[in-house]
C-alpha cells in the first residue's frame, strides 16, 4: 500500500488551513522530527480522528522511533477518551439550526422503529425445541428428553453428548 499517497491526499482533501467552526486539531505537515517548522504554511487543522489517521500513515511510512513516538502518544489521547468523535460532533453542530421537520425525521429513525416480532424473547422460545440440545436422545438405551438432561443424568457436559453422537455412541430421535 502506497501509505505516502494516503498521506498526501489527507493532507490535500481533509486538511484546512482557516481553523474551522467545530474541533480541530493544528497538525505539523513536515513533521518536527523531521524539520518541519510552525509556520503558517507547515501547518493545517484536522479532525481528532485525522489527526490520529494522519501520524498512523506517517508511523506506517517511515517506521521510525520519532514516528513511532508521535502515533503511540496520539493513541495514549485516544484512551484517555475513548469516544472523541461523539464530542467532535457536538461541537460541529453547536449552535446549528434545523428545521422541525429535520428534528422529527432524526428522532423518529431512533424511536419509530417496530420491533420484529419475538424480540426480546428467550432463545428456547425461539428456538421452540428445535435446538439440538433440546432434541431427546439414546444413550445406551436409555431415552432422555435432552442432550441437557442427559448430562446431567450422567454427570458429563452437553457437549460430550453432542460428541457421543457425532461418534454414533449415541443418537437424536425425532422427539421434540
Amino acid at each position: 500500500m502506497n501509505y505516502q499517497y494516503h498521506y498526501d491526499e489527507l493532507i490535500r482533501v481533509r486538511g484546512l488551513k482557516k481553523k474551522p467552526s467545530g474541533y480541530s486539531e493544528r497538525h505539523h505537515v513536515v513533521p518536527k522530527w523531521m524539520g518541519g517548522t510552525d509556520d503558517d504554511h507547515n501547518m493545517i487543522y484536522l479532525t481528532f480522528k485525522d489527526h490520529v489517521f494522519a501520524h498512523w500513515l506517517l508511523w506506517k511510512i517511515y517506521r521510525d522511533k520519532s514516528s513511532a513516538y508521535s502515533y503511540y502518544m496520539m493513541m495514549k489521547r485516544k484512551k484517555s477518551n475513548p469516544n472523541p468523535t461523539i464530542e467532535q460532533f457536538a461541537q460541529t453542530n453547536k449552535g446549528r439550526k434545523q428545521s422541525p421537520e429535520e428534528v422529527e425525521r432524526r428522532i423518529s429513525k431512533i424511536r419509530g422503529k417496530p420491533k420484529p416480532d419475538g424480540f426480546g424473547d428467550a432463545l428456547s422460545k425461539k428456538l421452540k425445541n428445535k435446538h439440538h440440545l433440546a432434541k431427546a436422545v439414546v444413550i445406551n438405551g436409555v431415552e432422555y428428553k435432552s442432550a441437557r438432561q442427559a448430562g446431567e443424568i450422567l454427570g458429563i457436559s452437553h457437549r460430550t453428548v453432542g460428541r457421543m453422537v457425532k461418534r454414533g455412541e449415541a443418537f437424536y430421535t425425532g422427539k421434540e
